[in-house]
């Protein structure tokens, strides 16, 4: 889930139910407005943009491009074809892009230290998802789109106007993708109002922050950070929920290693002038089985 810069909320629901197909409708985006309770937005998702094996992960929102605005979702693919999406709320029309893109696909032999384990994706016997693109962060002034495929230590970027324009090609695209450097292993990723990037690591249990001139800081690290995952930053906080997603019974034999309660982060947003300092009321709170 994310908000726009009008405060409503959006949401994507992959449609998927394990040992199911992808049923008619069930994947879409919804745009909720919170002072009313009124769905003001419901997008669904087909083909040829939604694959048989589609994985509509996260999604974050430009008002800024389109008469309505623009929805970036990341399909991370249950399979082996991820992609970018690219929604024009108005319409309701979407395009797969960049699906070819190593800045979209899984880095091939990546290795993970979770919890202390090596984790590779064995096609027959898979320790880690083989994880395409996840992550994705758009800049407060909604000029540049951030991503990063899940098995991968690189950070990408894109002008949100190109990304926009169904005019633009794939060729047009993949030319102007900025390598922004190594994140470390990130899921979620989310900017807050002064432009500092903050990402999930799931190989350190922790949460960091690029800040604008590229260095990172620790903001939160506790062996309870399991599988960090959807982030989000609000005014005044960071949010995030632990998966545990290492521990799902896919990944260890057939044996399911995860341990409610299922928790969820918060801690505060630091003004500029307190970068040197640690959140000091960081607080972890537990839920129920999929919360």
């Amino acid at each position: 889930m994310t908000l726009d810069r009008n405060g409503r909320i959006w949401a994507i629901d992959d449609g998927k139910r394990a040992g199911h197909p992808i049923a008619p409708g069930a994947a879409k985006i919804v745009c909720i407005d919170p002072k009313t309770n009124a769905v003001v937005h419901r997008i669904i998702l087909k083909a040829p943009v939604l694959l048989p094996n589609s994985h509509m992960n996260d999604l974050r929102v430009s008002l800024s491009h389109g008469s309505a605005g623009t929805v970036f979702v990341t399909d991370s693919s249950f399979g082996t074809e991820p992609a970018l999406v690219v929604v024009d709320v108005a319409t309701g029309q979407g395009r797969r892009v960049l699906s070819q893109s190593k800045a979209i696909l899984p880095e091939k032999g990546f290795l993970a230290i979770i919890e202390g384990e090596p984790r590779q994706y064995l096609l027959k016997k898979p320790q880690l998802v083989s994880g395409g693109v996840d992550g994705i962060a758009i800049t407060k002034d909604e000029q540049r789109l951030y991503f990063a495929p899940l098995t991968s230590r690189r950070l990408y970027s894109l002008p949100v106007a190109l990304l926009a324009d169904p005019m633009t090609d794939d060729a047009k695209l993949e030319a102007a993708i900025r390598d922004e450097g190594e994140k470390g292993v990130a899921d979620g990723l989310d900017f807050d109002s002064h432009d500092r990037l903050y990402t999930t690591n799931y190989e350190h249990d922790c949460i960091l922050r690029r800040d604008p001139d590229g260095s990172f800081k620790l903001m939160l690290r506790d062996p309870r950070i399991l599988s960090p995952d959807g982030i989000f930053a609000s005014e005044t906080h960071v949010y995030c929920t632990f998966g545990q997603w290492n521990r799902l019974a896919s990944f260890n034999d057939g044996k399911d290693r995860r341990e409610p309660p299922y928790l969820l982060a918060r801690f505060p947003i630091q003004a500029p002038e307190a970068y040197n300092a640690l959140p000091d009321t960081a607080s972890i709170k537990a839920g129920t089985p999929g919360d």
